[in-house]
């Protein structure tokens, strides 16, 4: 809407100047017609603020964070919010939560901004977190992080020890939301440890000559991954060509974490990883010694649904003394385990190699598709067989 008005201005400005060629008459005309446009013009400009803020699409949606909060009855407050080319992004404020604040993007991608004033020994309780647990599980000096969102991930990886922390944003208006309330995260994004770039994750690990001990990629799709709308956006982050551009990006021992959100976008990543492992020359009756998967299902109230699992790749594979602690640390705060190397007899990676080994037609006769993605199908998030249901709804008008 504002750049309709820009264009709208600068033509009544134009044609104010172009009028000294023409009759008196005409020039007149003209005059009144330029300044009553920038009149509207500057008239609409409140208007046109609470029209952004109040976008009705946005806020009856049933994905987006706000009406998530309304629903659940949850006292907030739209504290600030800002429109560019990519997205929309939101502050949110949670009533009687005062220490942190909500980052949101087009909605549905929820990042946390904390309070901050510099001093790390007050968020010793983050590294219960589940997003801490993949730094406990190797070097962290050189960290990737792909979507830091309100800098909540930029403290957990200062807390595991990293010196070095490059942050990929492809949404600017994040970093410009985090710069803006600068005094009260603490400077996060300015932090002499931490270099920031607004650019592609894969356009950065492709051309990079860094060895990262750990890329982090948090939760890089919207919450609303799963919708129709999404289910035909081309995703490259997911894909087996960006395995193995992240992979190259590593050093000898380091780690690939992503932060999911359900069963289906998991089994659809890992069935995605082995292939690309496969191909690394991994031999399948080790592959499972190079992952770790772990679940929040408490979450949800059932301890054995699968809820924002966490799933880190290392290039070596990871040793039992390593699991031993990792566990302990697991059931000390109530998570769940899907896969880990030593621990359980079958875990998942070894159950889905078993039933692939099998049924070679696995794929084939998957009520989902949780084929692996590629550069050439990269639709990630679409798990219909067939032609796509929001496209034939498009088809058929």
């Amino acid at each position: 809407v504002n750049t309709v008005l820009i264009v709208a201005g600068l033509s009544a400005i134009c044609s104010l100047i172009i009028s000294f060629y023409l009759s008196k008459n005409k020039q007149k005309v003209i005059a009144v017609c330029a300044v009553i446009t920038l009149g509207l013009i500057g008239s609409f400009q409140q208007g046109i603020k609470q029209f952004e803020r109040r976008f009705t699409g946005y806020f009856t949606s049933p994905v987006t964070s706000l009406n998530r909060l309304r629903s659940s009855n949850i006292k907030h407050r739209l504290e600030d919010w800002a429109w560019d080319s990519y997205s929309r992004t939101d502050i949110i404020e949670i009533v009687d939560a005062p220490l942190s604040k909500i980052i949101a993007i087009d909605g549905g991608s929820n990042s946390t901004m904390f309070r901050f004033d510099g001093d790390l020994d007050k968020f010793q309780n983050l590294k219960s977190d589940l997003m801490y647990f993949p730094f406990l599980l190797g070097e962290n000096k050189k960290t990737l992080l792909i979507g830091a969102g309100g800098g909540k991930i930029i403290l957990q990886a200062l807390l595991a020890g990293s010196k070095k922390i490059d942050v990929l944003e492809i949404n600017r208006g994040t970093v410009r939301m985090a710069g803006k309330y600068a005094e009260y995260n603490g400077w996060i994004y300015d932090r002499e440890e931490v270099n920031v770039f607004i650019q592609d994750g894969r356009n950065f690990v492709k051309q990079t000559r860094e060895k990262y001990d750990h890329i982090y990629l948090s939760q890089a799709m919207s919450d609303a991954a799963g919708t129709a709308g999404y289910s035909m956006a081309e995703n490259f982050i997911y894909t087996r060509e960006a395995i193995e551009d992240y992979w190259n990006a590593l050093g000898y021992n380091g780690r690939l974490t992503f932060i999911l959100h359900g069963s289906k976008d998991m089994t659809r990543l890992i069935s995605t990883v082995l292939e690309t492992l496969k191909e690394f020359g991994i031999k399948k009756n080790q592959i499972s010694k190079h992952i770790v998967i772990i679940n929040d299902g408490s979450y949800t109230g059932n301890p054995d649904a699968i809820n924002i699992p966490v799933v880190t790749i290392k290039k070596t594979p990871f040793t039992q003394y390593k699991m031993t602690k990792l566990i302990n640390l697991i059931r000390t705060n109530k998570y769940g385990t899907l896969h880990l190397p030593y621990i359980a007899d079958r875990g998942f990676i070894d159950q889905f190699l078993q039933i692939t080994n099998k049924n070679k037609q696995f794929y084939n006769y998957s009520s989902l598709n949780i084929d692996p993605t590629t550069d050439d199908r990269p639709y990630f998030y679409d798990f219909n067989r067939g032609i796509n249901y929001t496209l034939l709804t498009l088809l058929g008008g």
